[in-house]
């Protein structure tokens, strides 16, 4: 029996309802809740109305109503449980035929465009949109056996078969989830540039999209592979041990259970990227913080004073000519970094809204920190206080905090957060915990640091003087090589050319001479030669006369 066609609506609607009000909490934190994964604002609630879906739009209806109404599902004879079962059968199929649909429109959308005009580098476009159109295929695959299976009989039997068979093919979605954190931070890359800026706002007007953004789009395959066992598990409780659809469903599950395992370790990764995003769209001017691996373990609200050292010579007052300067500002520690910030609101919760202005942004292999505990004879304007120093440019900071606890929680965030870095990350300019550090000394390095400025001073001048004495060294060599090949003076090269010109001369006087000698003698060659040929003809035949003889 087919639905009832209706007529063209448009109303708004809560996706899956049914289910998602029957699953309970602990078994949504079990296997990872879809729904509270998804973009925030942008997603508007409004925007999921049933409109312009492939032609006219079709309420969002039960088995109950599909099958032809209460009337006839009394006259089959059905217990709770087997209605039960056939809705949620039902919403599966349903569910699935909307999402191949969001499926086939980023494809038409985004996709085809994209490819075809150029928008962006091919890496780009890999990492934008990953496996998405392999997942269509699998999943319009998974679809059509669902709507056959429908189409054989409304009142659907047996469905756990499809899901062993497919199963397999569904592990395409691991590629996905694992590059969707990627795919977010490559976005918000590419939001900055103007055509690509142009081309998505283009296509977010576009009725197809239903007032849905890239991001919204990109989410949904994340989404849907969480929800598939979440629809198995509450399949299984309406389903007797002993039908023959149990087993196999109960197979399904637990493979499905498996691949959303490792997709739960992605969507972590995805939600630390989206606290990123949040955080770094508050910066003015704008900064760029955003990438996979990192995430923000800790804020807080703090006073902090902060000296810069402009130059190693630098000189600075003394502490009796000037107080510190307390400053009021939010302090993020990261796994990698720390970032100190101003708010620029007024709001009373400036550590999650409102925009900020960077003051300190530093990698954890330039941070220190002192990790020493008080003395009775410190300054008492250092108790509860926390001493920083920056490198990169230097600089150097005080924390001040309320209260003990207030330091040891603030401390631990900060020294726990270095030791993993630390950990993670064997470079030779590792992060330093530093394990004494006297506040004293901090404190007098950013109130008076004309001490430090005069050692730093006589290092540089030490150094200079070993640069003196190797740059003397290496003349010392270079003269060496020169004595071995000295360079003619000017004197040496005009008596070697005229030696050289006397030999040319006395050569050409010979060859000269030479030539007379041969035109003087050539007067007796004609009384000469006969006897010379003769005496030559004399001599070779010599053997010859004697054996005669």
């Amino acid at each position: 029996m087919e639905p009832e066609s209706l007529p063209n609506l448009s109303i708004p609607y809560e996706s899956n309802t049914s289910l998602k009000n029957n699953v309970n909490k602990s078994e949504s934190e079990i296997i990872g809740d879809p729904y509270q994964l998804k973009p925030k604002a942008e997603d508007n609630r409004k925007i999921e109305s049933i409109e312009f879906i492939n032609g006219p739009a079709k309420l969002k209806k039960k088995w109950v109503d599909f099958i032809g109404g209460q009337s006839v599902v009394d006259s089959m004879g059905l217990s709770k449980n087997d209605v039960k079962r056939q809705e949620i059968i039902y919403e599966m199929i349903d569910t699935e035929r909307d999402y191949v649909n969001d499926l086939s429109i980023i494809i038409e959308l985004y996709i085809q465009p994209l490819e075809r005009d150029n928008i962006i580098s091919k890496k780009d476009f890999n990492t934008l949109f990953s496996s998405i159109e392999q997942i269509y295929g699998v999943n319009k695959e998974l679809l059509s056996l669902f709507e056959n299976r429908q189409q054989e009989n409304p009142f659907v039997s047996e469905i756990g078969d499809i899901w062993l068979t497919m199963n397999e093919y569904l592990k395409i979605y691991l590629l996905y989830c694992s590059n969707y954190a990627y795919a977010l931070i490559k976005l918000e890359n590419l939001k900055t540039s103007r055509s690509f800026s142009r081309f998505i706002y283009s296509q977010f007007q576009n009725p197809k999209s239903r007032g849905l953004t890239l991001d919204s789009f990109l989410i949904k395959p994340v989404q849907r592979i969480c929800k598939y066992p979440l629809l198995l598990k509450e399949l299984l409780k309406y389903t007797d041990e002993s039908n023959k659809d149990y087993e196999n469903l109960k197979n399904g599950y637990e493979k499905l259970q498996t691949v959303v395992n490792v997709v739960n370790g992605a969507s972590k990764v995805v939600e630390a990227v989206y606290s990123l995003i949040e955080l770094q769209s508050r910066f003015n001017p704008k900064i760029s913080i955003v990438t996979a691996s990192r995430k923000i373990k800790y804020k807080s609200e703090v006073t902090i004073s902060i000296k810069k050292m402009s130059s190693p010579t630098s000189q600075t007052v003394s502490p009796i000519d000037q107080e510190i300067e307390k400053k009021q500002r939010i302090v993020f520690i990261f796994n990698d970094m720390l970032i100190i910030a101003k708010a620029l609101s007024q709001e009373p919760n400036r550590l999650e809204k409102g925009k900020l202005k960077l003051i300190e942004k530093r990698e954890f292999s330039d941070v220190e920190v002192d990790s020493g505990t008080e003395t009775k004879d410190k300054d008492p304007n250092l108790i509860n206080t926390i001493e920083i120093t920056l490198n990169n440019p230097e600089a150097h900071g005080i924390i001040f905090c309320n209260s003990e606890t207030e330091k040891e929680e603030l401390l631990y965030q900060l020294t726990s957060s270095l030791k993993e870095y630390e950990t993670n990350n064997a470079y030779t300019n590792n992060p330093k915990v530093v394990k004494r550090l006297p506040s004293e000394k901090v404190y007098s390095m950013i109130s008076n640091m004309s001490k430090v400025a005069t050692d730093i001073e006589n290092d540089l001048n030490s150094k200079q003087d070993e640069e003196k004495l190797q740059e003397q060294e290496e003349e010392q060599t270079k003269d060496k090589e020169k004595e071995d090949d000295v360079p003619l003076s000017f004197d040496d090269k005009i008596k070697i050319g005229a030696i050289i010109i006397g030999l040319a001369v006395f050569s050409l006087f010979t060859l000269i001479l030479f030539f007379k000698l041969c035109s003087h003698l050539e007067q007796y060659f004609y009384y000469y030669a006969p006897v010379v040929i003769i005496s030559l003809f004399a001599i070779k035949n010599r053997n010859k006369f004697i054996k005669k003889d």
